[in-house]
């Protein structure tokens, strides 16, 4: 099973410690830079990690 779920102090480590391959840096913001985003500027950015099952496989941040 696939879920997102709220980045958390629990999890935020981990989060953090997700790379994205060198050819897609360029398109996507750091993970850092992302939570900063949500949690210090933009009100309106939701992040969440993408667990598949109990493994964190990814990061996700939507703006609504």
């Amino acid at each position: 099973m696939v879920e997102l779920r709220k980045i958390t102090e629990d999890n935020y480590s981990e989060c953090l410690g997700l790379k994205v391959s060198k050819e897609q840096e360029r398109y996507v913001a750091s993970n850092v830079y992302s939570l900063a985003q949500a949690w210090v500027v933009e009100a309106s950015a939701h992040p969440f990690a993408i667990y598949a099952e109990d493994t964190m496989v990814g990061f996700v941040m939507v703006a609504y």
